[in-house]
């Protein structure tokens, strides 16, 4: 039952993969999907590229890295997870 929990996780994981990269390539879909409006100043897209992108990207990353450890190996990250 564990491991389907960690599976769905990846999973889950891998579609903010997918919306963190998205962010970071097109900041403007980043914007429009969160209902936010750059300033006019410049640099409000570098805000949305920074935050809806490689924030988001970097974070699910590592937790798909986690996730895939206990996958692959059975024990959970020390520290990550206690069981």
């Amino acid at each position: 039952m564990i491991t389907l929990a960690w599976t769905v996780s990846a999973l889950a994981l891998t579609v903010g993969i997918y919306l963190g990269a998205r962010g970071l390539i097109d900041p403007s879909w980043a914007s429009k999907l969160v209902r936010l409006q750059a300033d006019d100043q410049g640099g409000g897209f570098a805000e949305f590229r920074a935050t809806y992108g490689g924030v988001f990207l970097g974070l699910h990353l590592v937790g798909l890295a986690f996730a895939a450890y206990y996958l692959y190996t059975g024990h959970p990250v020390m520290g990550v997870a206690a069981i």
